[in-house]
């Protein structure tokens, strides 16, 4: 039985790939004959690992670090939807001082008017994004607010208590919750609300991975059979128990833990991507000028596995 390596996020942040985890709990990919093997990542060592060929797959989101290390010679593809963000599910925040909420200070988005945000130093990441939508939205620019310096970690959580900033990204459920638990912080708005729709994660197959067709494209039937019982129970609340079932058997938490801390996410029955999503966030990137502007979405989405495979599938009946 062929391996493949799939990058995924640990503990936790490992429901974000949820869809594929419920594909291989319910026994999916045994069924094509393939075994999946978690290989714990984050980020640009996952999409490094990728586009080098290290690993075949990655259940993540499609952002800076992916388009950074793509390769032209060695392309990694962007294959089928993975998640995307809905509103009022309570992912990860816009978290502010507790006093600049409980003052008024701080009420709705164009008050982010001369703050100081913590950001990221990788400019482009994910948390810039959220703020660029967030200061869009407010009709502000960066010149507009104060960036300051600030990589994830604990390190946020103590700049705001210190207050040497006011704003800044909480990028999970369990660490929002934990921080405002704290008296840290408060989450002032959720991503999801910010973004809602914004593409949360993506199936990456490596150039190596594509080039095996009859491999691959029996991944994606396997991956899209999970797709789908993840839609079934998070997206229609039908046979919600077998998809927790597996989501615990994957992810080495309970049942009871992996219904509290899931936070869904909406995803295309027929495994299509938001391509409004990835072309919005390509096109600030480029913008700010931290990725080649010759990088065009359709150079890194490729739907010719997804194709076979709703081929043999057929379309998803909706409800039925």
């Amino acid at each position: 039985m062929p391996k493949v390596q799939v990058a995924i996020l640990g503990g936790v942040t490992r429901l974000s790939g949820a869809p594929t985890l419920v594909a291989n709990g319910r026994g999916y990919f045994a069924e094509q004959g393939i075994d999946v093997e978690y290989v714990g990542a984050h980020g640009d060592h996952a999409m490094e690992m990728v586009n080098k060929g290290q690993i075949q797959v990655a259940a993540m989101r499609p952002g800076l670090y992916f388009y950074r290390e793509w390769n032209e010679q060695h392309p990694a593809a962007l294959t089928a939807d993975g998640g995307r963000l809905l509103p009022g599910k309570g992912g990860g925040a816009i978290v502010a001082r507790p006093e600049l909420v409980a003052d008024g200070t701080l009420r709705d988005y164009p008050d982010l008017r001369g703050l100081r945000i913590g950001l990221s130093p990788d400019q482009g990441d994910h948390d810039w994004l959220t703020l660029a939508t967030a200061l869009r939205k407010a009709g502000l620019d960066w010149n507009e607010v104060n960036v300051v310096e600030c990589d994830y970690g604990d390190g946020r959580h103590q700049a705001l208590a210190d207050g040497s900033i006011d704003v800044t990204t909480v990028s999970n459920a369990k660490s929002v919750i934990q921080g405002q638990e704290s008296g840290a912080f408060v989450a002032w708005k959720y991503e999801n609300d910010v973004e809602e729709g914004r593409q949360a994660s993506a199936v990456i197959f490596s150039q190596g991975f594509r080039s095996d067709r009859k491999l691959a494209d029996a991944y994606m039937v396997a991956y899209l059979q999970g797709a789908r019982d993840y839609y079934r129970a998070f997206g229609e609340e039908r046979d919600r128990e077998v998809a927790i079932e597996a989501l615990a058997k994957e992810s080495g938490l309970s049942p009871d833990s992996v219904a509290r801390d899931i936070v869904p996410l909406g995803i295309d029955p027929d495994g299509y991507l938001n391509m409004e999503s990835l072309n919005d966030d390509l096109g600030w990137m480029h913008n700010a000028d931290v990725i080649s502007n010759s990088l065009k979405i359709e150079k890194v989405v490729d739907y010719s596995h997804l194709d076979p495979a709703l081929e043999r599938l057929g379309r998803y009946a909706r409800g039925a």
